[in-house]
Order: structure tokens, then C-alpha cells, then sequence
């Protein structure tokens, strides 16, 4: 599922590109949640709390306060879909350093609505196939198939790939909720693991035993929700 959000003070013109976003998206063979808000405060609250709530954000061009969400948005995640819109027109440069996927502004800003809206969940659906990490200044993308385990250290989370170990600041719950439902298993309160890299389950051990030799620990309180993880998809094979 794609989720989308409109922001905007302007209860017309959300309500407006609400409509409008709604009609173009039942169009389309997707999976969508469509979102409006008038209350900026209470969209970056949620961004500082889940900066990964939405795929796409919809924002005002010319408002100051459109222009801190979306900072707030890429200082949290580097790869939602932003995109700025306004009936009137607005300089165009000091948008460009959020990377937006489209700004749409002036009398015919609804024009190119589709096509924006388009490229937004192309580039939504294309980005699922990898995990984005910010490490430094660079923003490094992992395929899903390549990672084995995501161990937490305190503030620090680890990504163990079949090639790499990547270091990045982050709450292991939150990295829990930005990859596929059904593809990583929490099997302990510091690991989750790609159950297709788990080659075997000691059940009196509680370890996993992965496919590049590696041994993880499975608490008791995860035990039981990993078996039948596990299960599930040794049956599916």
C-alpha cells in the first residue's frame, strides 16, 4: 500500500486536490491511503515520531511552513515522494533543494497532476525493492534479498548483507516497519531476520542458523511467533 498525504491550511484547496488525487488514484490498479490535513503542527508531530508514515507528501509551494515539513521529512527519510503544489505561482529554486518529484504551480498547476502522481508510485513501487540507509552524507540503498539480519546496539543498528555491514542511527522498531510485511521475522528485542536467509531453527538451542553460517539468538518472549514464522514458510516451499 502507497500512502499519500495532503497538507495544506487552505481547507479549499486541500479538499479540492483531495478530490482530485482520489479520482486519479481509483484509476489506477494500486493500493493506495489517501490522507488530508489542515494542521502542519500535528503532521510534523507525526513525522519527528514516524519520519516513514508516508510514501508521498503533498505539499504547499509558497508557505513557509510547507517548506518545513518537507526538511523535516528528508532530514527523517531520503526517499518519500515529495511534491510541492500552488494555484499561484512561486520561484521554483528554493523548492529544489528538497528534491521534489514535481512542483506544480499557477493557474494550470492540476494540469500535470496525473503525471506526477504517476511517477510518485512508480518511484514508491521501485524503492520497495531495497532498503534506503542514510550513513554520513550518503544515502545507500540495499536490495531486501541481500540482507540477512538487522542487529540493534542501543541507538545503533547494524545491517548484516551478504557483502556489507552498514552502521546507521536508528530505533530497530522503526526499521521493523519500513520493510515488507511477512519478509523479516523479530525473532529477539536486538535482531530482526530475512526469514529467507534462515537455513535452520535449533528449538532447544533458540538459534537461528543462517545461510552464511551465522548463528542468532532467539529469546523466549520472540520463541514462539519465530516458529511459526519459520513454519509457515518451510510450508510455502
Amino acid at each position: 500500500m502507497i500512502k499519500i498525504l495532503i497538507c495544506s491550511q487552505n481547507r479549499e484547496f486541500t479538499q479540492e486536490l483531495f478530490a482530485r488525487v482520489g479520482d486519479i488514484l481509483r484509476q489506477k490498479p494500486l493500493d493506495f491511503e489517501l490522507t488530508q490535513s489542515n494542521n502542519p503542527g500535528s503532521v510534523a508531530a507525526q513525522l519527528l515520531k514516524d519520519p516513514v508514515r508516508w510514501d508521498v507528501l503533498m505539499l504547499p509551494a509558497r508557505e513557509e511552513y510547507g517548506l518545513k515539513l518537507a526538511a523535516l521529512q528528508r532530514r527523517g527519510d531520503l526517499t518519500a515522494s515529495l511534491i510541492f503544489a500552488s494555484r499561484e505561482g512561486t520561484e521554483i529554486k528554493p523548492l529544489l533543494r528538497y528534491r521534489p518529484g514535481a512542483v506544480l504551480t499557477g493557474e494550470d498547476a492540476f494540469e500535470e497532476l496525473d503525471a506526477a502522481l504517476t511517477r510518485a508510485c512508480a518511484e514508491q513501487l521501485r524503492l520497495r525493492r531495497y532498503f534506503a540507509v542514510k550513513n554520513r552524507d550518503m544515502l545507500l540503498r540495499v536490495d531486501l534479498h541481500d540482507i540477512l539480519y538487522f542487529e540493534s546496539r542501543q541507538r545503533v543498528v547494524t545491517l548484516h548483507a551478504v557483502k556489507q555491514k552498514i552502521d546507521f542511527y536508528a530505533k530497530l522498531n522503526d526499521v521493523e516497519r519500513r520493510l515488507p510485511p511477512g519478509m523479516f521475522v523479530r525473532c529477539h528485542q536486538s535482531y530482526l531476520v530475512n526469514i529467507g536467509a534462515v537455513r535452520t531453527f535449533d528449538r532447544v538451542g533458540r538459534r537461528l542458523g543462517l545461510t552464511n553460517g551465522e548463528e542468532i539468538e532467539v529469546s523466549r518472549s520472540y520463541y514462539a511467533e519465530t516458529g511459526e514464522r519459520i513454519e509457515a514458510r518451510a510450508e510455502r516451499l
